[in-house]
């Protein structure tokens, strides 16, 4: 019997009286109100989730309260967000990003030994210059023998990479404060080799953060232009080097990229999401967001400006058709606003003898839309499915297409808005 991949998704129930309610620590005069900030909503659950589609998707809430952080969390009473990755190399690890309510940082790592889950203490961020662990993953960039840990964090930007040695991991900060202190974002990470298809780098968005223009983001800079950057960060002769892939000419940023092969090079290429602006006064979306694939020596190409959309926040790259070319999946997000309120999810597929990109629309959501996407080979028959958070319905999705056309299941219904900040597989 084949056995099936494992999902874990990291999430946040956002919960008022209703489960149609805005229940908010204060009115905000942003276009969205900022409804998809988990920590913006008094009433909330936090969890982190093992599905198993061996057993008709059973979920397993895994728990933090281990010796080393159970005291904490206690006092703190409840975690403010948390983000996973899993390991390639340590077969049924799931590594885990952990930020409290007070802003203190911890990684985590779980394993599971019979039939029980538990938790391990990787490394405690103690620095009073991190509030929050933003994104978090594995991979390999030094060597063979293990793989590294890279998480980002706010409010300094600061991208950490964490070395194990002698069962030991040491810390290095590897880059910080791009766009100012206590005013840079260091959003998404993730691990490819997009740059040198012989060696992974570091590939991480990093933007100017508005986090002093009052206690939330004001109306006049949460969709404003905002400077940001993609940079790619690699090791080599024992040494660490930077380089930006791009700036945008300083109009805009990016809160999420993908790295696959989607045009049958042999190589990646990266996708990038270019965030769109709102123009306040007229009130429309200008310019619009728009997806770049950035080929080697940073050549990109205008893939697609998504209808409707003020950002992309969950990209994903397979093959969900068995055929020889992968796809490219999207997830959209909207704003609040008369003329707008619909999300996508997306799939995009290049067409080589026209040279141009097929788009299908997947599925339809509300205004927060799909906010996390993931496309794996779940019950590993050799074609990928698409895992893909419906925020704003409160669901948790699965896609496979078969027989010329997507069929979907429904793995889990929250009966809440959600907020996924991660999905994830696991063989175990």
């Amino acid at each position: 019997m084949i056995r099936k991949k494992n999902i874990i998704i990291s999430t946040v129930k956002l919960i008022g009286k209703e489960p149609d309610d805005i229940l908010r620590e204060e009115p905000l005069d942003s276009p969205d109100q900022g409804l998809n900030y988990p920590d913006r909503w008094l009433k909330k659950e936090t969890l982190l989730s093992v599905f198993d589609p061996n057993q008709n998707w059973e979920e397993t809430k895994l728990s933090f309260m281990n010796e080393e952080l159970s005291e904490a969390i206690k006092k703190d009473l409840c975690l403010k967000e948390f983000i996973c990755s899993c390991t390639d190399n340590d077969k049924g690890k799931i590594i885990v990003g952990v930020t409290l309510k007070t802003g203190k940082g911890y990684v985590l790592s779980f394993s599971k030994t019979a039939d029980v889950w538990k938790s391990n203490l990787i490394f405690e961020v103690d620095n009073p210059e991190v509030n929050y662990i933003r994104s978090i993953v594995v991979g390999q960039l030094k060597g063979k023998e293990n793989p590294e840990i890279v998480f980002a964090t706010k409010p300094n930007g600061q991208i950490y990479c964490l070395t194990k040695k002698n069962n030991r991991y040491f810390p290095e900060i590897l880059e910080e404060k791009r766009f100012g202190s206590g005013s840079t974002n260091a959003r998404e990470i993730i691990i490819t080799n997009y740059t040198d298809n012989t060696k992974n780098e570091i590939i991480a968005a990093i933007a100017y953060s508005h986090a002093g223009s009052n206690k939330y983001n004001s109306a006049a800079t949460k969709w404003d232009k905002t400077l940001g950057c993609v940079l790619s960060i690699s090791y080599d002769n024992n040494k660490w080097t930077k380089r930006v892939i791009d700036d945008f000419d300083g109009q805009t940023h990016t809160r999420m990229f993908c790295s696959g092969d989607l045009l049958q090079e042999g190589r990646n290429q990266l996708i990038v999401n270019a965030v769109g602006v709102y123009d306040y006064e007229n009130k429309q979306i200008n310019p619009q967001t728009h997806l770049l694939l950035y080929q080697q020596k940073n050549k990109k190409i205008i893939i697609d400006y998504p209808d409707l959309a003020i950002k992309s926040r969950g990209m994903a790259i397979g093959n969900i058709d068995k055929s020889d070319t992968n796809s490219l999946i999207v997830g959209t997000r909207t704003l609040d606003v008369e003329g707008y309120k619909k999300t996508f999810l997306l799939c995009y597929k290049y067409q080589h003898e026209s040279k141009s990109w097929k788009k299908t629309i997947i599925d339809t959501s509300g205004e927060i839309g799909f906010h996390t996407v993931a496309v794996f080979d779940v019950d590993n028959d050799g074609q990928d499915e698409i895992i893909a958070s419906d925020d704003e319905k409160g669901l948790i999705k699965l896609y496979k297409f078969s027989q010329k056309k997507w069929k979907m299941k429904v793995i889990k219904n929250y009966k809440h808005r959600i907020f996924v900040s991660s999905i994830s597989s696991i063989d175990i």
